[in-house]
């Protein structure tokens, strides 16, 4: 839907210019307040469209993060009952605490608010780039140049990220033991 917004204002900006007398290459319009009507017509409904996409987007991605969070859960609490006493003995329970709860709610973070949103604007970018270089193709070679820059941005950005949240993971699983039962013991 994304790709469809401009054509609309395209329209009426190329009809607007050539009503001005400009020559592009196409029939002036008979009436310029129906282009005008027609193009705001067809941009409420492209973006009525995409919002509706959009909310069903939001709702396939919550379900799909939702269900593979309970598939990890379990596994994980699956994994740590099979850990022998000695384990969970030596293990911080802070650590524990914070894989457990923290970690799995980031996974479910980084799928459904980062890597599915990100492979659905990678798609719409390549499709911009097929509008562009169809239009003009020396554009797109323009915007193309940008891309390596963008790329060296991102893995600086990323590092950074990165080494900000390994610390901060390791002072939330530094907490104190927390006190035992005497059946624990």
């Amino acid at each position: 839907m994304r790709l469809l917004e401009p054509w609309p204002l395209a329209w009426v900006i190329d009809s607007v210019v050539v009503a001005a007398g400009a020559d592009l290459s196409i029939a002036p319009p008979d009436d310029l307040g129906t282009v005008l009507v027609v193009a705001s017509i067809a941009v409420f409904g492209v973006i009525a469209l995409r919002a509706l996409a959009s909310f069903g987007m939001t709702i396939c991605f919550a379900l799909a993060g939702n269900r593979v969070l309970t598939r990890v859960r379990g596994e994980l609490y699956a994994h740590l009952n099979r850990l022998s006493m000695a384990y969970h003995d030596r293990a911080r329970t802070g650590d524990l605490v914070t894989r457990v709860t923290g970690d799995v709610g980031r996974l479910q973070e980084a799928t459904v608010t980062a890597a599915l949103p990100l492979f659905g604007n990678l798609v719409t970018l390549l499709g911009m780039l097929v509008v562009i270089a169809v239009l003009n193709l020396q554009l797109a070679l323009v915007v193309l140049l940008v891309f390596p820059l963008f790329g060296l941005v991102s893995v600086r950005l990323t590092r950074r990220i990165s080494g900000v949240s390994r610390t901060q993971r390791k002072a939330e699983g530094r907490w104190p033991r927390w006190p035992r039962s005497r059946s624990a013991r």
